[in-house]
């Protein structure tokens, strides 16, 4: 097999000695799923005010090239993120006290003053109050989310915690709601003095003070704000896993340690085993990698043993459904997706099961590869048929590639240094939509961690005006500014994640100010001094983020809180979807793709391998996405049944992956272990898992202009206005995905509650 190989690669790389040099210094890397995080954090509770989002993904990237590199130097000293007087960990409260105060003077302004100003002026003045807000929250979202000190992120949770109180005192001020219902009534007197995006922010700003119970007594209110204070902190706790526990550990004896990738070494006992403590990537890592049954289910079972998780997330279910209740719907989900496109969670529960009735015959038959896998394996006999359990998934998933596309899995990081990957990114920006991606440097106290970098984005000077699509930009043509936070460190949020610290708006001085934005991930640090060399997974996982970073870039609105990606979520995904298609494509990816020693592009034999294996059991990664939506939507909506008490959410989460799979139970989840404790998103998303299948379904894109065509990323359907309204022509629209077809209410205006007489 061995000799196979090397053959094989010798007909593949031209440049096989550097190659082969390189292969023999590869460790054995986790193949990371495929980009599922992309989160929302910040109250549980519908914002108005705010919106914050995290949608969840310095040496090591020293050579980067980005397309036409240019390195801009600092013109003035400013602080973290680039925001002026946040240089030290006390700024932030101090921040945030300020922007109170500011808020008040607006708020009292709004209130007294809306008799007598025009209705267009209060909008100004109620985005102006968001800006307030989201400007500080937004920076203490991501600060406490990545910073390396922990001074840093101290500061930030106590401008959180300040304005966050703030935050729900607003969605239920009765006054400001008058103030802004007068003005919606006044867009009925005379609707030729707004534009679409005025009636679309008066009616988004209402119905989300009506979410919040503006409706209700004094006491009912004062209970909201508790409500929603106190779903804000169980949130954070879950997501960001505060809870003052080590890790699990489980111990390997002396033969087996050896098959460990070597960044996987623990420690030694006295007696040679090697004790290995456990996170998301040790565990995939044993999972795929040791041989031992009993020992991978002795990981998986130690790891989903998350007693104080559970707890705080059940806890976190019953505070969200007590707002449900006091809000009159039945449970959560209804209260959460009743504004969105689905509109019902009995439209998402069909529409999850009737993708996962279509999907079962495939399944089926890639549950049957790994059966057989592990009857062969084990030297069992023909007439067997072993069980799947979901420690088996990734050793025997591994070990049904053949030798070529093990060898290509390994290689193709040696094509994708990050460098490179950004600098094929780029091109592809300016290509397609004018924009210049360059690398700026950032000014002193800018940065949060010696592996931050700064991009500018710009419209591009290359193409003729009839090629660059129109932006309204500051006046240095600044789209916007991106910040890379992308290699692994302790203490800092898991996965990858897309932030938001300043939308873009038009000021009043007519002139835009660019968002400003970061990208989050946890690529494994570079060995050697060299830069990180991506897996497959990870280029998926870039691109996904990038995508939702372009929506905040080329979604230009006056109002900052309509800006990018505050709009529904099960329309956001969009984007980020449509950009990991490019991982997919082997145009895109020879344009970029070289080997980080030799400079030889990826050989097609290697891109091909690739590919198909990233296909190899993608309906069973499908049926496993199925399952987390539905536990996901199941929990936000049977908490109804269990009234005050605490679901049992371990037992629930079972139940709906076996209704999920029917009889045939693809992969047989066991009762002695919490493994939905683990996913992260049944906090930040919130019934609303369901939208990363939802943006995939094709018949979305149907309703695009003709101009977009689907096999292009055009910016027709994603950029300014078109991308604002796209939710109401989808929504107006009969969806039907082979043979489900959901009526979708006829709405042009959001959904009214119960308000103040």
């Amino acid at each position: 097999r061995e000799r196979r190989m090397v053959q094989w690669l010798r007909e593949t790389c031209s440049s096989h000695a550097a190659s082969l040099q390189a292969v023999s210094g590869i460790q054995r890397q986790v193949r990371r799923a495929r980009p599922t995080s992309l989160g929302r954090t910040g109250s549980c509770a519908m914002q108005i005010l705010h919106k914050s989002e995290a949608f969840r993904h310095g040496r090591g990237m020293d050579g980067a090239q980005t397309n036409r590199r240019i390195v801009t130097k600092p013109q003035v000293k400013t602080g973290l993120f680039g925001i002026k007087g946040l240089e030290r960990p006390d700024d932030f409260p101090k921040k945030a006290k300020e922007a109170a105060t500011k808020i008040v003077s607006l708020r009292d302004q709004v209130i007294e003053s809306s008799s007598q100003i025009p209705a267009k002026q209060i909008l100004t003045l109620m985005d102006e109050i968001s800006d307030s807000l989201c400007l500080v929250i937004d920076a203490a979202e991501l600060c406490r989310s990545v910073h390396e000190h922990s001074a840093w992120k101290e500061g930030a949770v106590e401008a959180y915690e300040i304005l966050g109180d703030l935050i729900s005192e607003l969605n239920s001020d009765e006054k400001l709601y008058r103030a802004l219902d007068s003005c919606v009534s006044n867009m009925g007197a005379d609707g030729r003095a707004f534009d679409e995006e005025d009636v679309r922010m008066a009616w988004s700003l209402r119905e989300e003070f009506e979410r919040g119970g503006v409706h209700l007594d004094r006491a009912g209110r004062q209970e909201m704000i508790e409500l929603q204070g106190r779903a804000s902190a169980l949130l954070y706790q879950f997501t960001c896993n505060q809870f003052d526990e080590a890790d699990p550990q489980v111990s390997f004896p002396a033969p087996l340690s050896d098959a460990l990738p070597v960044w996987m070494k623990g420690s030694q006992t006295s007696d040679g085993r090697t004790v290995i403590s456990l996170n998301q990537d040790t565990l995939q890592g044993i999972l795929q990698v040791v041989p031992d049954e009993d020992l991978r289910r002795e990981a998986y079972i130690s790891y989903h043993r998350q007693e104080l998780r559970v707890r705080a997330l059940e806890e976190l279910l019953l505070v969200r459904h007590a707002i449900a209740r006091k809000m009159k719907f039945s449970s959560f989900a209804d209260y959460a997706i009743s504004g969105k496109m689905a509109a019902s969670p009995k439209v998402v529960e069909d529409f999850l099961n009737h993708l996962s009735e279509q999907l079962k015959h495939r399944a089926q038959q890639e549950i049957e590869t790994l059966k057989k896998q592990k009857q062969h394996y084990l030297g069992l006999q023909s007439d067997s048929s072993p069980e799947i359990f979901p420690w088996d998934f990734p050793f025997y998933s591994r070990h049904c590639r053949n030798p070529e596309h093990e060898l290509a899995c390994k290689l193709i990081r040696n094509f994708l240094p990050l460098g490179r990957v950004l600098q094929g990114i780029g091109k592809l920006l300016e290509n397609t939509f004018g924009i210049c991606m360059r690398e700026a440097e950032l000014s002193e106290g800018e940065g949060w961690s010696r592996e931050v970098k700064k991009l500018e984005l710009t419209l591009s000077g290359t193409l003729s005006d009839e090629q660059v699509l129109k932006f309204p930009t500051d006046d240095r043509g600044l789209l916007g500014i991106l910040y890379l936070d992308l290699i692994k460190r302790p203490a800092k949020l898991g996965g990858a994640a897309h932030f938001t610290i300043q939308c873009g708006r038009l000021m009043e001085d007519g002139h835009y100010r660019p968002p400003v934005l970061a990208l989050v991930g946890n690529f494994s640090p570079p060995a050697h001094s060299q830069e990180p060399l991506l897996s497959f997974g990870e280029l998926e996982m870039l691109l996904h983020e990038f995508g939702h970073a372009l929506h905040s870039i080329v979604g230009r609105t006056r109002y900052q809180h309509l800006n990018g990606t505050r709009i529904s979520m099960d329309v956001v995904e969009i984007p980020s979807s449509l950009m990991e298609y490019f991982a997919r494509d082997p145009d895109f990816i020879q344009s970029f793709a070289k080997h980080n020693i030799t400079g030889e592009s990826i050989p097609k034999h290697i891109l091909d391998c690739v590919l198909q294996e990233n296909s190899r059991f993608s309906v069973l990664e499908t049926v496993q996405q199925i399952i987390y939506a539905l536990v996901d939507l199941h929990l936000h909506t049977h908490n109804n049944e269990v009234g005050n008490t605490r679901m049992d959410t371990s037992g629930w989460s079972r139940k709906v992956a076996y209704e999920a799979t029917g009889e045939k139970r693809y992969i047989r989840y066991i009762e002695d272990c919490d493994w939905h404790a683990s996913l992260s998103h049944l906090g930040m998303y919130g019934s609303n898992y369901y939208s990363y299948l939802w943006c995939k379904v094709r018949p979305f894109w149907s309703s695009c202009p003709s101009s977009c065509g689907c096999s292009a990323f055009r910016l027709d359907c994603i950029s300014g206005d078109r991308f604002l309204h796209l939710e109401a022509r989808l929504r107006a629209q009969q969806v039907s995905a082979a043979g489900w077809a959901p009526s979708y209410p006829q709405i042009s205006q959001p959904r009214r509650f119960q308000g103040p007489q």
